[in-house]
């Protein structure tokens, strides 16, 4: 018979179960970007990456949104990209020059499609906004309910 109390027990099943979920997290993540990288090369022409765009934009639905975007030299943590929100409903998406896939590019205007606002500190980012945006840049999961 085992010495541990009822408490110890449970304390033990909750530690491990929320060790088990992180890992699958992290796990999702690193396999979902593998598969993204596997699946979207780098893109250099900007002829590309245009009609990608535009693909993606009709393919979203996203005709009637003010979306910009703009190809910078300049890197923030090795992110691919970045979708900024102004006040007037508009959005700039940047792209890093050297960075630039098919992958990023749906990505980010997957979290325009879903009305994101989240930002990196923001839990609602982590737990869901991400999440779903990676579904669809890997495996082209759109998530109605979510």
């Amino acid at each position: 018979m085992s010495t541990r109390t009822i408490k110890e027990r449970i304390k033990y099943i909750a530690r491990n179960t929320f060790l088990i979920a992180f890992l699958s997290y992290i796990g999702f993540f690193g396999v979902s970007s593998c598969v993204s990288e596997y699946k979207y090369p780098v893109l250099e022409d900007e002829s590309k990456i245009e009609k990608i765009i535009k693909r993606e934009v009709k393919k979203l639905n996203l005709e009637n949104k003010k979306i910009v975007f703009d190809i910078v030299d300049y890197r923030v943590f090795l992110v691919p990209a970045e979708t900024k929100i102004f006040a007037d409903g508009s959005y700039l998406v940047e792209l890093r020059k050297g960075l630039i896939s098919e992958g990023n590019i749906k990505h980010e205007l997957y979290h325009i499609y879903k009305g994101d606002k989240g930002g990196l500190l923001s839990l609602k980012f982590w737990l869901i906004e991400e999440p779903r945006a990676i579904l669809y840049e890997a495996y082209d999961i759109k998530l109605s309910s979510f």
